[in-house]
């Protein structure tokens, strides 16, 4: 990939926690490059504690590289910023908000008229399943339902990356599928730039553009799946069935146990 290509860049990026008053510090992230395009969905999979989050936050502007820099669209990732949004493990929602309420909170605070606010909002609950909804308090959702509101708070605000950090791991096998499938139609529709930490290897075949697999700590980069080249329809039923997923499901299991 040629350089001007690239959306989100990682240049030799390190991170170190607790480095002060001499301390040698807890090392994160080693030595990280690369390169995310522009409408790209790249999966970050590893052991617990490799960094993903880490690297996730990075792009958020959450914390900020102890070496090396991040830029997105060439400038230097320096705060937070609507052209980011985050969706979590557990939705953080507002309980005393109702779920439109909920969903609009964000585009309230950047003082987006009332009435954009209401076809936005409306367009993306009905794009994730909610319509009908709009005037129950998160306490009364499911578990998949709360997601929903979550990532629906997140698009609606129309950011050019999405970070998701290991966002359907609490959800039931079934509801889990519901979900990927939702995200997979998602972007289908609207192509946005996504980076999910996930631990499960056949959530990254079925979703992922690129898999990018991850050492222990101190996280760095030790193989990269590029998965636009495969061409099948139906990646859920396939992966089970074609002997070229069952390798790569094999090959990136190896990694992880071998760095482990």
């Amino acid at each position: 990939m040629e350089e001007t290509e690239a959306l989100l860049q990682f240049d030799r990026v390190s991170v170190v926690f607790g480095k002060a008053g001499g301390s040698e510090g807890l090392q994160a992230l080693t030595d990280i490059s690369i390169n995310v395009s522009d409408g790209e969905f790249v999966c970050l999979l590893g052991p617990s504690g490799c960094g993903k989050s880490t690297l996730l936050n990075l792009v958020a502007g959450f914390l900020f590289p102890t070496e090396g820099r991040v830029t997105l669209n060439g400038e230097d990732v320096k705060q937070p910023g609507p052209d980011r949004g985050m969706v979590f493990q557990e939705p953080t929602l507002y309980n005393w908000l109702n779920v439109f309420d909920n969903i609009a909170f964000g585009l309230r605070m950047r003082g987006v008229a009332k009435a954009e606010i209401k076809e936005r909002v409306s367009r993306f609950m009905e794009l994730t399943g909610l319509k009908g909804f709009e005037q129950y308090p998160p306490y009364e959702l499911s578990g998949g339902m709360k997601q929903r509101v979550a990532l629906s708070r997140v698009l609606v605000s129309d950011p050019k990356v999405l970070l998701m950090d290991e966002p359907f791991s609490a959800l039931d096998p079934a509801t889990r599928q519901e979900m990927q499938n939702l995200l997979e139609a998602l972007q289908n529709r609207r192509k946005c730039t996504i980076l999910l930490v996930t631990h499960d290897i056949n959530e990254a075949l079925y979703l992922a553009d690129r898999i990018l697999v991850f050492s222990a700590r101190p996280g760095h980069i030790i193989d990269e799946i590029d998965l636009r080249g495969i061409s099948f329809t139906d990646r859920r039923s396939e992966i089970i069935e074609r002997p070229d997923m069952t390798a790569l499901h094999k090959r990136i299991m190896d990694a992880v146990t071998q760095h482990a």
